[in-house]
């Protein structure tokens, strides 16, 4: 109950900023992966149009 109360009294923007940089952290790593798929599949399909 203690940590409840002291994580009230912290201010909210704190949370905000940690929940953001979180999911931000997410998405981008979402957004790397598929940027790698396209450009792997860019690559196979240049090399397979040369072989």
């Amino acid at each position: 109950m203690e940590i409840i109360k002291q994580s009230m009294k912290e201010p909210p923007y704190l949370s905000y900023i940690i929940i953001s940089v979180l999911s931000f952290a997410t998405f981008g790593k979402i957004k790397w992966v598929e940027m790698k798929k396209a450009l792997l599949k860019e690559k196979v399909q240049e090399y397979s149009h040369r072989v």
